[in-house]
């Protein structure tokens, strides 16, 4: 499985190298009134890739955190409810000829 990983792996980055290779005519972006920035138009592709990716992604990371410490209290708690409650305590018997001779 690693192994297959890792191919997959390879295989992107090739892609991603022929596409940035391809595409890396510089690009004229307007950030602010008065300031362009020229970037090669693979960068500004991935960096828009980025804008949109990073934050749902960072989002849903927390959720997951989140939800993933409720579950461990939850667990917490189902084990406590598992372990058995403690025997009730014995009252000694009274020796019922003993209390009608007082």
């Amino acid at each position: 499985m690693q192994a297959f990983r890792t191919i997959i792996w390879i295989i992107i980055a090739v892609i991603l190298t022929i596409f940035a290779v391809a595409n890396s005519q510089p690009v004229a972006v307007s950030v602010w009134p008065g300031y362009v920035a020229e970037l090669p138009l693979s960068i500004l592709i991935v960096l828009v890739f980025l804008m949109g990716f990073l934050p749902p992604f960072l989002f849903n990371l927390g959720n997951r955190w989140r939800l993933g410490r409720k579950i461990q209290v939850q667990e917490q708690v189902i084990a406590q409810l598992k372990t058995p409650a403690p025997a009730p305590m014995q009252l000694p018997t009274t020796n019922d000829e003993a209390v009608t001779a007082l």
